[in-house]
């Protein structure tokens, strides 16, 4: 029964966790904050000539129980995706990040950043210039030319 009574309590406390986490994914919020202001988002930013950025969203992809010496809570593995606006007086160099985060989301409710990943979203490179099927490459004009 007491082990019944345990179980309980840590599922209840896994499911608050949850909601808290659900609030932290929803808004202008401390995990918003930590994710643009990670080394990963801020080396990422510093590549492009955009501006204003912001966390657009956050999705998670795994949850799973974790023991960190006598306090237990969720290890939450999440993509994030982030934008801001291009400087239309420079050059387009990406105006959109995405990346990876792990976050340890106590049972006191407390969340920690673990780990942060990103990256600038290039644009596809666009296929070098068509070649005009009615002109010769240079050189072969004058090759042909001669008797």
């Amino acid at each position: 029964m007491e082990r019944q009574t345990a179980l309980k309590d840590e599922i209840k406390a896994a499911v608050d966790a949850l909601r808290n986490l659900s609030d932290e994914l929803s808004s202008d919020s401390y995990l918003h904050q930590a994710l643009m202001d990670s080394d990963a988002a801020c080396e990422a930013i510093s590549e492009t000539n955009a501006f204003g950025w912001g966390v657009d969203e956050i999705d998670v992809v795994s949850v799973e129980p974790w023991l960190v010496g006598p306090v237990g809570g969720l290890r939450v593995t999440l993509d994030w995706r982030a934008s801001g606006d291009q400087d239309q007086d420079h050059m387009y160099c990406g105006d959109a990040i995405t990346g990876k985060a792990v976050v340890f989301l106590g049972e006191d409710g407390t969340l920690t950043v673990e780990k942060v990943s990103g990256g600038v979203v290039r644009p596809e490179e666009p296929e070098g210039p068509e070649e005009p099927e009615d002109v010769l490459p240079v050189g072969k004009a004058e090759l042909e030319a001669k008797p």
